[in-house]
């Protein structure tokens, strides 16, 4: 399960998230849609660590990951997070499967 807890993403003085709590399940589909500028790819950015510069914290399995060097969320998230953003990045010789697995 990942749990997000107070996440707060500023750039700059313009508030992106502000406060977020959310807890996703172990299991499902889930499906992030705002207006362009909204935070979808911010907040899909904190879950994966790629934007280490946010308050609050992201549990996962109810360890929370927001604490550990960044070394270790980098460890954590190559061996627990795909995340490929669209028509970008994809190998279109692979389907849908292999290109999650390469």
């Amino acid at each position: 399960m990942i749990e997000l807890m107070d996440i707060t993403k500023k750039y700059g003085n313009n508030i992106v998230l502000e406060k977020l709590n959310f807890k996703f399940p172990d299991f499902g589909l889930f499906l992030i849609r705002g207006y362009n500028g909204s935070g979808k790819t911010t907040l899909l950015n904190i879950i994966s660590f790629i934007d280490k510069d946010f308050n609050g914290n992201v549990i996962f399995n109810n360890n929370c990951i927001s604490s550990l060097s960044k070394k270790n969320q980098d460890k954590f998230r190559e061996h627990n997070i795909i995340y490929i953003k669209p028509r970008r990045n994809l190998l279109s010789f692979f389907n849908i499967k292999e290109n999650l697995c390469f």
